[in-house]
């Protein structure tokens, strides 16, 4: 049974699930009315309008009266909780999703 599939059809032959699913969040904005609970604390979601409005670590520290291991602490779980690895993956998926 012949099919009209090309080998890789246009994919990379190492292609696995979680590059695709990459590739997904990066060229297909969030469905409108499709919003994700992460569950952000308040302090984790003051931190991430923070991180919008372009402060840095030590402007965000002086902001919320806490110290930068502290912020550096949030910031690591507003990563987790999001499943991002920068500042600008997380900038950009509260963008698109709304989140602020």
């Amino acid at each position: 049974m012949a099919t009209n599939k090309k080998p890789y059809d246009g994919e990379a032959p190492d292609c696995n699930d979680e590059a695709r699913e990459r590739q997904e969040v990066i060229t297909h904005p969030a469905i409108p009315g499709k919003i994700e609970s992460y569950e952000l604390s308040k302090r984790e979601m003051d931190i991430l309008n923070r991180l919008l409005m372009g402060d840095s670590y030590k402007m965000i520290a002086n902001a919320c009266s806490i110290n930068i291991g502290t912020v550096n602490s949030h910031i690591n779980s507003l990563y987790k909780k999001l499943h991002v690895h920068s500042k600008s993956e997380a900038v950009i998926k509260a963008i698109r999703e709304n989140l602020v």
